[in-house]
């Protein structure tokens, strides 16, 4: 018991520099407390600018913007197909091949191993750690999991299950563009994610263009940022008749408006 609580407190303070230490010490309990009291949403914003307090307030609030933000878009798929014909195919048979080949039973221990043991639990209430620490044991029943996906090409609901969770951004947030959801999968889920992730890393070189300045090894988007400095100082610096113009574009949900339907 004593051990399960280490563990426990351990992984709720998230302390990653500090190892081989009494993580059930106060320390630890005092960073965990405070991670919990900064996640706690105690009053929120409307865009209005109208203060909402009470849990249940909030909740509604919360939940009737993030379903307004991520409500299916009235696009033209078809028009929209049109135009995705024109797109040359970047992915070779060979390369569909490997992505779609069945998992082996290394690929898949090697999965599990690459995930961090102490990230925070799915629905199936376990870290990482304890399918590594009991691969000996869960094994052959993780592998055929695993590979009944790649077999089927079905998942099941259970394991596709996920905790939707809020992060805030900065450091006192007040309204819900403040937050960014993520969701907390399964185990399972992760593996297979990493599965695909891992042979998806040899492709990103010729699917994503070169001046994207991330996903892919050896790029840092931090240089996009050196860049931008380095235009705007010769902005400062330039002399002549011609005028020169920047455009800032709000690019901070664009990853949440993807619809699979528009692609698939």
């Amino acid at each position: 018991m004593l051990t399960y609580h280490k563990k426990y407190w351990g992984q709720r303070a998230k302390i990653k520099h500090i190892k081989f230490i009494d993580t059930n010490s106060n320390y630890f309990h005092r960073i965990a407390s405070a991670k919990r009291n900064r996640k706690i949403i105690r009053e929120i914003s409307t865009t209005e600018g109208t203060l909402i307090v009470g849990v249940e307030n909030i909740r509604k609030e919360i939940r009737g913007d993030f379903e307004k933000r991520f409500k299916k878009s009235d696009i033209n798929t078809n028009k929209l197909h049109m135009y995705l014909h024109n797109i040359t195919n970047e992915v070779t048979i060979e390369d569909n091949e490997l992505l779609t080949q069945m998992a082996t039973n290394e690929e898949i221990k090697n999965a599990l191993f690459g995930i961090g043991c102490n990230k925070s639990p799915g629905p199936d209430g376990m870290s990482a750690i304890f399918y590594q620490k009991y691969w000996h044991i869960v094994g052959p029943l993780i592998t055929k999991a695993v590979k009944s996906f790649f077999h089927s090409g079905k998942i099941l609901k259970q394991i596709n299950h996920t905790f939707i969770t809020l992060i805030p951004k900065c450091d006192n947030p007040s309204n819900t563009n403040h937050y960014r959801p993520i969701s907390l999968c399964s185990t399972i889920y992760k593996i297979i994610s990493k599965i695909i992730t891992n042979r998806l890393k040899p492709l990103l070189q010729k699917l994503i263009h070169p001046l994207q300045g991330a996903f892919v090894a050896d790029r840092a988007i931090q240089d996009n940022i050196l860049i931008a400095h380095e235009i705007f100082h010769s902005f400062k610096s330039r002399k002549g008749l011609e005028d020169w113009m920047a455009l800032k574009l709000d690019m901070e949900k664009a990853y949440d408006q993807i619809e699979w339907e528009i692609w698939i």
